[in-house]
């Protein structure tokens, strides 16, 4: 379900990115959302039964997947730029 939206608005802030800051912008549009998808995953790995409870737990694994997806969307805009014949 994510993938339906997440990939293409990763792809839509790439392509922002690009707009304002050229090819760095793009680099730095996948750096942070990969650093988001980090901080995600560190948050869901510390949180324990008690402190999130499975409701809390299941919304920080969903945000995660869609930081996931929204970075393969980054990684698809900068892919061009990477290797110019793909």
């Amino acid at each position: 379900l994510t993938n339906l939206f997440a990939r293409s608005f990763g792809g839509w802030m790439s392509d922002y990115a690009y707009k304002r800051w050229s090819v760095r912008g793009r680099i730095w549009s996948l750096f942070l959302q990969t650093i988001m998808e980090g901080i995600l995953m560190l948050i869901f790995t510390h949180g324990t039964y008690e402190t999130y409870g499975p409701g809390g737990a299941l919304a920080v694994l969903i945000f995660w997947g869609i930081t996931v997806q929204a970075t393969e969307g980054g990684t698809y805009g900068l892919v061009p730029f990477v290797e110019p014949s793909a």
